[in-house]
């Protein structure tokens, strides 16, 4: 990593995903391959349920938005 970039952090994803595109979540990332990675949030949410009402306020007019659990790599 060159010197003047600081890492902020890091965080392994798990494989499962649940997507949103408007009004439809479906379980599994389904990706194309057309599409990229815009950015992304990191929050704190009580269960999937409270994630995917937060992940339907994410604007994405020409795509979708992903929930991934996050894994804990702490060791504690």
């Amino acid at each position: 990593m060159p010197r003047a970039a600081r890492r902020r952090g890091s965080r392994r994803c798990r494989r499962t995903a649940t997507s949103i595109r408007g009004d439809i979540v479906t379980d599994g990332p389904f990706v194309e391959t057309k599409e990229a990675l815009g950015g992304f949030y990191l929050v704190e949410a009580r269960d999937l349920d409270h994630a995917i009402e937060i992940a339907k306020l994410c604007p994405a007019p020409y795509g979708g938005v992903e929930v991934r659990p996050i894994m804990d790599t702490s060791g504690g």
